[in-house]
Formats: structure tokens, sequence, C-alpha cells
């Protein structure tokens, strides 16, 4: 369970960086999905398949991978499919979460503007 908590500590966290970094540019300066998914991309959470797999067990988003266009034909291994396949789930919660506490200009739901 501690991995599991670990799993979604990482996400507010990225959601959380990205809010901050979406409040902080110039208007028009980044798209909000441009930034989740460098802030997204290359985590311990994708890149390493023990976590990758860990990371498909915990994500909301198990079928994110069919969503994106992305051909399998190059990948060489399971593990390879799988890292992917975490990156997009995990990309996908780190949305889902965004969306459920920021607003597009990365301010906080619910605060007075």
């Amino acid at each position: 369970m501690a991995m599991e908590k670990y799993y979604w500590d990482t996400i507010r966290n990225i959601a959380n960086g990205v809010a901050e970094e979406i409040r902080d540019a110039h208007p028009q300066a980044r798209f909000l999905s441009d930034s989740i998914h460098e802030h997204s991309d290359q985590t311990e959470w994708s890149i390493y398949t023990h976590k990758a797999n860990k990371t498909m067990s915990y994500t909301d988003n198990p079928d994110a991978l069919f969503e994106w266009e992305f051909s399998l034909s190059d990948k060489k291994s399971w593990s390879e499919v799988v890292c992917l396949a975490a990156a997009c789930a995990l990309t996908q919660d780190v949305t889902d979460y965004y969306h459920r506490n920021y607003n597009e200009d990365g301010s906080p739901k619910g605060e007075d503007k």
C-alpha cells in the first residue's frame, strides 16, 4: 500500500508543478497538454520495468495506451510495451488530477479570482 501511496503522491506533485508552471508562464506561452507531457515523461514510474508494472496496477487509466496514436510494431520486448503503457497511463492520471483540482490557467479550483 505504501508504494501505491507513493505513486499517487507523484501524480499530485507532477500536477502541482504543472499548475505552478502554467500560472507563472506568460499567457499562451505554454500549452497545458505540453506541460503535462513534459513533466510526466520519463518518470521512474514509466522507465523502470518494475515500477511500470506497478503503474499499471495503480492507474485509473489502464487503457490510456489505446487512446494515443502509438505503433507497438517497433517495440522489441514486453518491457518496452509495459513502459509505454505506463507512460500513457501516468500522463492521463496527471491530466485527470490536474483537471479535478486546477483551472486551465493553473489556479486552484474553488479559489476566487
